[in-house]
């Protein structure tokens, strides 16, 4: 049997700025005390830096800030022995390019201290862009519960969705895991994020093409439109598409609309001629029936082959049947969206089973 993980201590739910102490201290420490100073060639680069690229705008700050000090006076911390950074790399790139000697306070701590020094000093820095806030969530879930790799901190995550969701399927996460993987989203999403929500939003960011993805990670493009955009199958017309909504701003709105044009038109449905004997009949189909029966009538009509995760398949496969389970629930929306519109119910038949279908599908999104 898997040992369980241990689990460190947790002080019940805490707030984002709170854990942020412990990076505001440690730099107070580094700033009070009389650092060494080193060659930065020296050092060696974060194994845990979140942050895949750093924008230009700030490099050239932070550059002009340093050149007017006649320096470097903000010490890097370090963990010795190692000489790995924990904070401090976009000064290391700058002395390195000055060629100035760059200040830095010892810090000793384990590899998870490490992490998490460095994901709370980016996080509370700038917003960090969703595939890298993403990524730094997976990483720290899986070092805090001790968990063998990515694909199974991700699995993880999963699974607490769906079992929050009321699935049928018996999945049974012990409450202290769940807590703990809840925690670490808020602690670094800043305290915006539920567990629900990355699960459903952040994790099919990962899957997008990477055209997509290079774009969200540059912050040239917003996650909401990066995720229409990749339903695109046919990759010219993807990144079409991407670079007008990259070029010409284009709002969400405006992207779903590219994107519905895209999709090959449905097939038009048959209508069923009159039987000779009988005349057209002039009653208005269905409202010899009530709107909660045509309701049931339609839905049963239109579900599809609904996809059923499989919690015993990879996480990467799991998070796109996920996906595919929200296109099945949209894509059912649509077709009965179209039929209730052409046919010939009576407009106050349309108008409630129209009602009926948005509480429905808004309960099936949230479950």
């Amino acid at each position: 049997m898997p040992t369980k993980p241990v689990l460190p201590k947790v002080r019940g739910v805490e707030t984002f700025m709170s854990d942020t102490y412990k990076i505001d201290r440690l730099e107070s420490m580094a700033i009070d005390s009389q650092p060494q100073f080193i060659d930065p060639n020296l050092l060696v680069a974060s194994p845990y830096q979140p942050r895949t690229t750093f924008p230009e705008d700030e490099m050239d700050d932070l550059r002009q800030s340093i050149i007017s000090a006649g320096g470097i006076k903000v010490p890097a911390i370090v963990r010795p022995n190692l000489n790995e950074l924990i904070t401090g790399g976009k000064r290391q790139i700058i002395a390195i390019e000055l060629g100035y000697l760059l200040p830095v306070y010892w810090h000793t701590c384990t590899d998870l201290e490490a992490a998490e020094l460095a994901g709370f000093e980016n996080v509370k820095r700038s917003d960090l862009n969703a595939i890298d806030e993403t990524n730094l969530v997976i990483n720290m879930v899986r070092m805090r519960l001790n968990l063998p790799s990515r694909d199974a901190a991700i699995q993880l995550i999963q699974k607490i969705k769906y079992q929050q969701g009321k699935d049928s399927r018996n999945i049974d996460v012990p409450l202290d895991i769940v807590n703990l993987v809840e925690k670490t989203i808020r602690d670094f999403t800043k305290g915006q994020l539920s567990l629900a929500s990355f699960g459903s939003h952040k994790l099919k960011l990962l899957n997008l093409p990477t055209e997509v993805v290079e774009a969200i990670r540059a912050n040239q493009i917003e996650p909401t439109k990066a995720a229409e955009i990749g339903k695109i199958e046919d990759e010219a017309a993807r990144n079409e598409l991407l670079d007008r909504a990259v070029e010409e701003g284009l709002s969400v709105s405006q992207v779903k609309e590219e994107v519905a044009k895209s999709k090959p038109p449905k097939a038009p449905k048959a209508t069923k001629a009159p039987k000779v004997d009988e005349p057209p009949s002039t009653e208005s189909e269905g409202d010899s029936n009530s709107s909660e029966e045509v309701f049931d009538s339609l839905v049963s009509k239109h579900q599809l082959e609904q996809p059923q995760p499989d919690l015993t398949a990879e996480a990467g496969q799991i998070s796109i049947v996920d996906q595919e389970i929200d296109e099945h629930i949209e894509t059912m929306t649509e077709t009965i969206r179209f039929e209730i519109s052409n046919n010939t119910y009576s407009s106050e038949t349309k108008q409630e089973v129209a009602g009926l279908l948005d509480r429905a599908m808004k309960l099936l999104r949230s479950s």
